[in-house]
């Protein structure tokens, strides 16, 4: 449970800190993503960072049992692997196709349920 706690922190932060940022700079992260994934060295070196954060995650991580917060936990846990090895797959075409659509009302959205889950997870970390 140690590791579940440690996680609802980092997760809490991290969700709340990138939420409020969302919210606060939609436009900006538009041109920010648009950019970054325009340059395929920057974007390969991303997904494996985001790979091995991931499978570090889940192998720390991968506890299907118990309170909603710690499924949720693995299942963040999951979705980061599986958006690091989806980015070294993905052709560009299909990457732009996945991302072409996100705007900055998408961001708003985005940002504002990051914000409540990052609330949450912060909550529960702190509060145990």
């Amino acid at each position: 449970m140690d590791i579940s706690i440690f996680l609802a922190k980092a997760f809490g932060l991290y969700m709340l800190i990138m939420g409020v940022a969302l919210v606060l700079r939609k436009e900006n992260f538009t041109g920010i993503v648009s950019d970054s994934t325009e340059d395929e060295t920057y974007r390969f070196m991303l997904s494996i960072i985001t790979t091995i954060v991931g499978i570090l995650l889940v192998i720390s991580h991968n506890i299907w049992s118990g309170p909603g917060w710690v499924i949720l936990i693995t299942v963040m846990s999951w979705l980061i692997l599986l958006k690091g090895i989806s980015r070294i797959f993905l052709s560009d075409d299909q990457f732009e196709n996945l991302t072409g659509w996100v705007g900055p009302v998408t961001y708003l959205w985005i940002g504002v349920l990051s914000i409540v889950l990052g609330i949450y997870l912060a909550y529960i970390g702190f509060a145990l």
